[in-house]
């Protein structure tokens, strides 16, 4: 259901479950929503102070407009709540307790680049979106120990310490402009998939990915040689990006991989041994154009697509 305008109690029927304002810019009283309501979308416009009790017990997921940005005090939110997105525009500081311990995912919007304490988070939390604009380091203990997925926006560019990401985490993924050296302990053990953007091209030390990863893409950008013992045992997704070009040795890849696409311009000659004999996919990229020699490719192939060339 879809209105422009509510301003006082008994304009909605009490059944309703779900709730999108239109162009509506004023303020909502008390009583407004009924206590049926679980899913909640505000307009374009709506900037409004929310007070308590404003927002039923019956809901579970917000979504904030475009224009929104007000602060959002102690108790206004209810505990019910298990989804809140912010809108593009949203910029304000959140202080302990303001987020319900009933929520499990979090999506901030372009604009936001507020610091995090600790405690600010709640434990139920299991994911985490930020926007584009949102460049603040995180440090030890702000993220949630429940947390399974985490996703930075374009502008992160943050060095991040030991300890920071929680052990919970299964999914990681990077924006546009991250390109930082990543140290052994960084990444937690239990993380399965990473996904690095467009700017990523830092060398990748032994020890750094850790045992559980089974999926890892690179960026346009990335384009390191990837030593022996770099690659975890357990991986059997890698996509390189556009720029990846560099001759990779026997034992690089692990006998774990199954899947593996290159990018544009990789275009290396692959020596027989290269390819592990698990790998059912090999897609390479437009100007690959190497001869391949009988043995290179591994008997468990199921799925092979060549270049342009």
């Amino acid at each position: 259901m879809e209105v422009y305008n509510i301003t006082a109690e008994g304009v909605l029927p009490d059944g309703i479950t779900s709730f999108r304002f239109g162009d509506h810019d004023q303020p909502i009283t008390e009583g407004a929503l009924p206590n049926s309501l679980t899913s909640l979308q505000f307009g374009y416009r709506y900037n409004q102070l929310i007070g308590k009790g404003v927002l039923p017990n019956s809901l579970t997921s917000i979504q904030f407009g475009y224009d929104y940005n007000q602060p959002i005090a102690e108790g206004v939110l209810p505990n019910s709540l298990t989804s809140i997105q912010f809108g593009y525009d949203y910029n304000q500081r959140i202080t302990k307790e303001v987020l319900p311990n009933s929520l499990t995912s979090i999506q901030f919007g372009y604009r936001y680049n507020q610091p995090i304490t600790k405690e600010v988070l709640p434990n139920s939390l299991t994911s985490l979106q930020f926007g584009h604009q949102y460049n603040r380091r995180i440090t030890k203990e702000v993220l949630p120990n429940g947390l399974t997925s985490i996703q930075f926006g374009n502008g992160y560019h943050q060095p991040i310490a030991e300890g920071v990401l929680p052990n919970s985490l299964t999914s990681l993924q990077f924006g546009h402009q991250y390109n930082q050296p990543i140290a052994i302990g960084v990444l937690p053990n239990g993380l399965t998939t990473i996904q690095f953007r467009y700017r990523y091209n830092q060398l990748i030390a032994k020890g750094v990915l850790p045992d559980s990863l089974t999926s890892i893409q690179f960026g346009y950008d990335y384009n390191q040689l990837i030593a022996e013992g770099v690659l975890p045992n357990g991986l059997t997704t890698i996509l390189f990006g556009h720029q990846y070009d560099q001759l990779i040795t026997e034992g690089a890849l692990p006998n774990s991989l199954t899947s593996i696409q290159f990018g544009y311009r990789y275009n290396q000659p692959i020596a027989e041994g290269v390819l592990p004999n698990s790998l059912t996919t090999i897609l390479f990229g437009h100007q690959y154009d190497q001869p391949i020699t009988e043995g290179v490719l591994p008997n468990s192939l199921t799925s092979l697509q060549l270049g342009y060339r």
